[in-house]
């Protein structure tokens, strides 16, 4: 049954470098801007401090487009999936199970997936749909950090990070 806690719908995460764990995972496709019709990847980060201590979660998406094939890199590369899937320089690989076996090539679970990244906020100006008003706001920008190290998967019934 839900408890009414009154909390914000939305809060920043501070700046700084985290730990984070790929805790859910969608696939949708773009429906507006340039990237329209592109597939998406909706990843949800928990992050946590260097002691371990939970920060926040957060939402980042990878696109299917040339221009951000880069993502994808800095991606798993920060989680170690180059290693641990054993990928070479060109290779495919897909984060759906189903296309991976259909297309012959690594499937890799984004759930559990761990590494660090860097959180950052930045400023733009938002219009709404509503009135058409112009104001400033702000958002979180994650940024995957290739450390290079191993953050092995946590198992599923095991707590902390």
């Amino acid at each position: 049954m839900p408890v009414f806690l009154d909390t914000p719908a939305f809060s920043l995460i501070p700046e700084g470098e985290y730990l984070y764990e790929v805790v859910d995972f969608n696939v949708d496709e773009e429906d507006k801007g340039k990237l329209k019709g592109a597939i998406k990847y909706i990843l949800t980060l928990a992050l946590h401090d260097e002691d371990g201590n939970d920060v926040g979660r957060i939402r980042d998406q990878l696109h299917e487009a040339p221009q951000l094939q880069w993502k994808f890199d800095q991606f798993i590369r920060s989680c170690n999936a180059v290693a641990e899937f054993k990928l070479s320089k060109g290779q495919c690989y897909e984060f759906v199970k189903d296309k991976a076996k259909s297309a012959k090539c690594p499937w890799i679970d984004p759930i559990g997936l761990r590494g660090h990244c860097k959180v950052a906020i930045e400023k733009f100006t938002m219009t709404s749909s509503r009135d058409g008003s112009v104001k400033d706001a702000e958002k979180n920008k994650v940024t995957f950090i290739d450390t290079k190290g191993m953050v092995p998967r946590r198992s599923v019934d095991t707590d902390g990070f």
